[in-house]
């Protein structure tokens, strides 16, 4: 073997063992662009579920705040009427004894 033939083998070598390497550097390339692809594709639908599941949240906690209202609304209703019945009956009681007394 000459050594022009050892350098255009040597040659040959680095061309092939370059060309390897940029056909790797590309295959890599490719999957990373495609991983943030798809990992943009998952954050979009997290966000999406995420929105969904937060108004229905929402949604729930103010129903749930307009049945509490309600709730307080009747019941501060029935103490005031529980009220007015216990100063009618605190009335009559009083009427009672009054008259109790008078009699004799």
């Amino acid at each position: 073997m000459d050594k022009y033939s050892v350098v255009g083998y040597v040659f040959f070598a680095l061309v092939a063992i370059s060309g390897g390497i940029g056909t790797l550097y590309k295959v890599m390339t490719a999957m990373r662009n495609e991983r943030e692809i798809e990992n943009l594709k998952i954050l979009k639908t997290a966000e999406q579920y995420v929105d969904v599941r937060f108004d229905s949240i929402e949604q729930e906690l103010s129903h749930q705040k307009e049945i509490h209202e309600g709730k307080t609304a009747e019941l501060s209703v029935k103490i005031e009427e529980l009220k007015e019945e216990m100063r009618r009956h605190h009335f009559s009681l009083v009427e009672l004894l009054t008259k109790l007394v008078s009699k004799d």
